[in-house]
Order: C-alpha cells, then sequence, then structure tokens
C-alpha cells in the first residue's frame, strides 16, 4: 500500500510515518499544503492518502479530498481534532475510507490502516470485472462487460459519479462501472437533461425527487448526491425555481 501523508503537524506526521513503517507499507511523502499534496498525487502512484482536514495552501482537506478523488483511484483517511457535525458532515461527503480523531493511539492508526490495506486489496482483486468498455449512440450508452454488451437508456440514468479515473453510471437497478472520464461523458450529454451540480457528480434532472437546501443534497428515489454550493442557482434555475 503506497502512502502519502498529509500534516502539518510535524510530531503527529512522524508518528503516522512511524507506524506506516512498522506496518511494512510503502511510504512515498510526506507534505504540509495542499498544492504540494496535488503534486505529488501526479507524480506519484498513491493507494492512500492520510491527512489533515485543516492543512495549508489553497484548499482544506475537504476541499482536496474532492479534487484528488475526481481524478485518481484513491483513499482517503482523515485525521482531525474538529468534532463539530458541520466538518463531519461536508468530509463524509467525499467518501473516505473512515476517520481517525486526534489524539489518536498507535493502536488505532494500525488497525485503520489494515482495514484500508483489505478494503484496496478487494477492489483490485475486482478490476477484471469492471466495465471496461462503453460507447454513446442515440441517447442511449452500450457498456459490454465481458461477453455482455447492455443498452442503457439516457433517460433511465439517475446520475454519474466519478470514481478516480472511472465513472460510476447508476439507474434505477443497476450500478456500471466504466474507464472514462466525468468530462468525457458529459461532453457526450444532452446538457438540457443533465447537469454536473458538483466536482464528482453529474444528475438527471428529471430523476430529481427533491432538494434539500440545508443541508446540499439533491434526492432521488432512495439515493441522494451532494450538489457543491457554486453550482446551486444553476441547479435551482434547472428546476425552473427561479
Amino acid at each position: 500500500m503506497k502512502i502519502l501523508v498529509v500534516e502539518d503537524d510535524e510530531l503527529i506526521a512522524m508518528e503516522i510515518e512511524r507506524v506506516v513503517d512498522i506496518l511494512d507499507y510503502d511510504h512515498k511523502d510526506t507534505v504540509d499544503n495542499s498544492d504540494d499534496a496535488i503534486s505529488a498525487c501526479i507524480s506519484s502512484e498513491i493507494d492512500l492518502i492520510i491527512m489533515d482536514i485543516h492543512i495549508q495552501g489553497s484548499h482544506d482537506g475537504i476541499e482536496l479530498a474532492d479534487m484528488i478523488k475526481a481524478d485518481h483511484d484513491i483513499e482517503i483517511l482523515f485525521v482531525t481534532s474538529m468534532q463539530d457535525d458541520l466538518t463531519f458532515n461536508r468530509a463524509n461527503r467525499t467518501n473516505p475510507v473512515g476517520f481517525l480523531q486526534k489524539p489518536f493511539s498507535e493502536l488505532q492508526l494500525k488497525r485503520s490502516l489494515e482495514l484500508v490495506a483489505k478494503k484496496i486489496s478487494a477492489k483490485s482483486s475486482l478490476d477484471d470485472n469492471t466495465d471496461d468498455e462503453v460507447s454513446y449512440k442515440q441517447d442511449s450508452f452500450f457498456i459490454r462487460k465481458q461477453k455482455k454488451i447492455s443498452k442503457v437508456d439516457a433517460s433511465e440514468i439517475f446520475y454519474f459519479e466519478a470514481d478516480g479515473g472511472y465513472t460510476k453510471i447508476i439507474t434505477d437497478s443497476d450500478l456500471f462501472m466504466v474507464r472514462r472520464s466525468l468530462k468525457e461523458i458529459f461532453a457526450k450529454l444532452d446538457q438540457e437533461l443533465f447537469i454536473q451540480c458538483h466536482r464528482r457528480y453529474i444528475i438527471n434532472i428529471e430523476k430529481v425527487k427533491s432538494v434539500d437546501l440545508d443541508d446540499d443534497y439533491v434526492i432521488f428515489s432512495e439515493r441522494k448526491v451532494p450538489f457543491s454550493r457554486r453550482e446551486r442557482d444553476n441547479l435551482i434555475k434547472k428546476l425552473n425555481l427561479l
């Protein structure tokens, strides 16, 4: 497991590095700010980022996690001294692999890393079953998985979710994972029907059941996805509520 540490407290960073070395994982680097973290993800192969929420640089840890997960298949383990609900809810939207509350013990960190390693190993073993080809013709996706080709009408899709270099396609009854970026997919879509409500999500506005303006979620029948504050007005406009 290749690990990047993003922490601006030198003592805590050293403790994390020590435990990573004890467990014989591959410590790629330690940085203390968002800009260097982005550079490290571009220049090195990373499986896991152990990251403080409050870091230096252009972005806090939550914003950074969102940016990284949109373009890279990297897990995020947050470490934080913050305990308020607002911070937790913001961080939770990035789908982290876990949270560690400061101060944490060596045993807590060890167990968290061992659980993450199992998850990454299990995900890697599924790679051969990942949908690897997708085409778009006449308002439909044709997705080939092994020896089966599925036709998915765009109107049936609830939303798309960026997951590293992959994109999840979610319908009422199915979930597909394709090797295409969210940007590539969005360029093919009818942008009167689909809007990008978040860095990692594109939604079908005809499938929206309600919008939670307090917690910033778009709600479907049994699913919900976050929307960013900067896309709020565009979302409301598309729903003809302005």
